[in-house]
């Protein structure tokens, strides 16, 4: 662009000050506790899903190995290792799905509420911002300010993943 000057204010414009940034600190705190405490439970549900699996399959295995004993025949050696990868590949991928939807849903309920009281504490710096009284207290909102407190659950979550 050539004039530097007019880049330099156009992205101090666009840049939130301390008090928008601070307004967000609550909301990404609670976003990111959300992933946490989600991340937490699809890993414990995890390893209750493959430890279950795993006791599952051992039975069926001592099963079909007690049957091969009782019609006196020798049981296959591909029988004790067969589908331990398999086990542990469907309970993870089982244990992430879930995982995903109990951060998602909590997430898309939190990010809408977000947007709604964003807009209201945007509105309501945007029209304290222009009371003559109140003017040299608060900075100028803009439109950007307002994308910047609509998405901080997403970059809050973004940042610490």
């Amino acid at each position: 662009h050539p004039d530097v000057e007019e880049v330099r204010l156009r992205r101090r414009d666009r840049t939130p000050g301390l008090l928008i940034k601070r307004l967000s600190l609550p909301v990404g705190a609670l976003s990111v506790v959300l992933l946490t405490v989600a991340t937490f439970v699809a890993l414990f549900l995890w390893l209750i899903l493959y430890m279950l699996s795993t006791c599952i399959t051992s039975a069926l295995r001592l099963v079909a190995r007690c049957t091969y004993c009782l019609r006196r025949r020798q049981a296959p050696e591909g029988l004790g290792d067969a589908g331990a990868q398999r086990v542990v590949r469907s309970t993870l991928y089982f244990a992430m799905a879930l995982g995903m939807i109990i951060f998602l849903v909590p997430f898309f309920a939190l990010s809408i509420a977000w947007d709604a009281v964003a807009f209201v504490l945007w509105a309501i710096l945007a029209i304290l911002g222009r009371v003559p009284g109140f003017r040299w207290c608060l900075p100028a909102v803009t439109r950007h300010h307002l994308r910047f407190l609509s998405s901080a659950p997403l970059r809050a979550v973004h940042r610490f993943g």
